[in-house]
């Protein structure tokens, strides 16, 4: 079986266009998540997926640069997008990651794998929950930590099935929005990831507050231990309330991606 990790990368963002090369503590922002999620244990093959439009071409660069394969497609169609990208490395199982969160971490990722390959899902995901219309369940981890793992053959059906504009935009929407049709899998920060349970904090980045959160934390953190834990990074912002709650205010967009 080959686990490929799949980032979805681009600089055309609405809110804040070319966050994902953003320089955060002295790295491009989308290089330090490629880090952080290397060392796993469970990931056969990290492969960027970004779109074929002119502007990706420093997202090629990096990917080049990093030694890590790419995948060009629509800039509107992610699903269609990841489903040939998922395709072109032959990956069994994917793992979903986005370039907004450089929290990510290869201990989390890994213990979401092991979960997956001894469960009867469809589907497992941390924080997709929350942007489902019928999928009720709590979201347990904060905003940032969204990582989905799917096998080959749901990615197909769903770019097969889905036919609204807004599940063409997202890659999961599809699938989180029929339990009935798919087994929903919610991977809960419970056990050794209880110190995660901190559905309150948002740990992604959309916005000028957000990647400013984030230059706190990582300038400060990264000197101590470049691949710093999630909860030492939660330890740190709970230290620092007003680093913390900085962007609390910040309405999450609906799209999933």
């Amino acid at each position: 079986m080959k686990i490929v990790a799949t980032i979805e990368a681009r600089m055309t963002s609405l809110r804040l266009p070319g966050k994902v090369l953003m320089p955060l503590a002295g790295k491009p922002m989308l290089q330090w998540l490629i880090e952080r999620v290397r060392p796993s244990r469970r990931i056969d093959e990290i492969v960027l997926a970004t779109s074929d439009q002119p502007s990706e071409e420093p997202i090629v660069e990096l990917a080049n640069k990093m030694e890590i394969p790419f995948y060009r497609g629509s800039l509107d169609d992610v699903l269609g997008r990841l489903t040939k990208c998922a395709e072109s490395r032959n990956a069994d199982l994917i793992v979903k990651l986005s370039g907004d969160n450089p929290l990510y971490h290869y201990d989390l990722i890994d213990a979401m794998v092991d979960h997956f390959l001894q469960s009867k899902y469809d589907f497992l995901g941390t924080t997709f929950m929350g942007f489902s219309k019928v999928w009720d369940v709590p979201r347990t981890f904060p905003l940032g930590l969204g990582i989905a793992i799917f096998p080959l053959q749901v990615l197909q059906d769903a770019d097969r099935s889905a036919k609204k504009t807004e599940e063409r935009e997202s890659v999961v929407q599809y699938i989180i929005d029929r339990p009935h049709k798919y087994s929903l899998g919610a991977f809960q920060a419970e056990g050794e990831s209880s110190g995660l349970n901190r559905p309150e904090l948002r740990l992604t980045v959309d916005t000028e507050k957000d990647f400013e959160l984030m230059q706190d934390l990582f300038s400060t953190l990264s000197k101590r231990e470049k691949l710093f834990s999630i909860e030492e990074a939660i330890e740190f912002l709970d230290e620092h309330p007003e680093i913390r709650d900085s962007n609390k205010d910040i309405h999450q967009k609906d799209l999933v991606t």
